[in-house]
């Protein structure tokens, strides 16, 4: 909440009934992810961590890391709860899906709803639904054109992420890849195709 006097662009204020992050919470989450000391974190603990503070902060019921190794392929590496870890490893199964999608496109696939009768994706629609989870938004990890993994962000509601959550989760992913580039993680030596 803003301080009384203070002002914003209309573009910064939150929508009817949007609520926003405490900004000592944000300022904690993004100083932690940004220390230089978080190389000496294991790289699981760090993206427990990143993922810890997307539920915390974001209005989602869970989130994951897909990193990608040395061949181009994208790996899970932390899911904030079951439900989310089973949903990107059949992701990874099946070889397609909105985390898989924004890597290879090389941008955000924002809001998809999970839905069994919609042919795009209706296999692992049907994985989501049974976890209770009804929407995701994919976040590329990217620094310029190289892409190295992808943050996904799911929700119970059917409904889009906020345009405060969406840009903070932006925020979230990019001190999160500059950290993991400082830490060495190369991911796909020739890059995902940038959008």
């Amino acid at each position: 909440m803003r301080s009384p006097g203070s002002t914003a662009r209309d573009g910064d204020r939150p929508g009817r009934g949007e609520r926003l992050a405490p900004v000592e919470s944000v300022g904690a989450a993004l100083l932690s992810l940004a220390d230089p000391r978080a190389a000496d974190v294991p790289l699981a603990g760090f993206l427990d961590q990143l993922t810890g503070y997307c539920v915390e902060l974001l209005d989602i019921d869970g989130a994951g890391v897909m990193l990608a190794g040395a061949d181009g392929g994208l790996r899970l590496l932390a899911a904030s709860g079951e439900e989310t870890r089973r949903l990107q490893l059949a992701e990874l199964d099946r070889g397609d899906g909105p985390g898989l999608d924004a890597y290879r496109r090389g941008h955000v696939i924002g809001h998809h709803r999970f839905d069994a009768g919609e042919p795009r994706w209706a296999g692992l629609a049907q994985v989501a639904l049974s976890a209770g989870l009804r929407g995701s938004h994919a976040i590329t990890m990217r620094h310029g054109d190289r892409v190295i993994g992808v943050l996904n962000l799911y929700r119970r509601s059917d409904e889009p992420l906020s345009h405060g959550d969406q840009r903070l989760g932006q925020m979230l992913a990019g001190v999160a890849t500059t950290a993991l580039l400082r830490r060495g993680h190369r991911g796909d030596a020739a890059g995902a195709p940038a959008g």
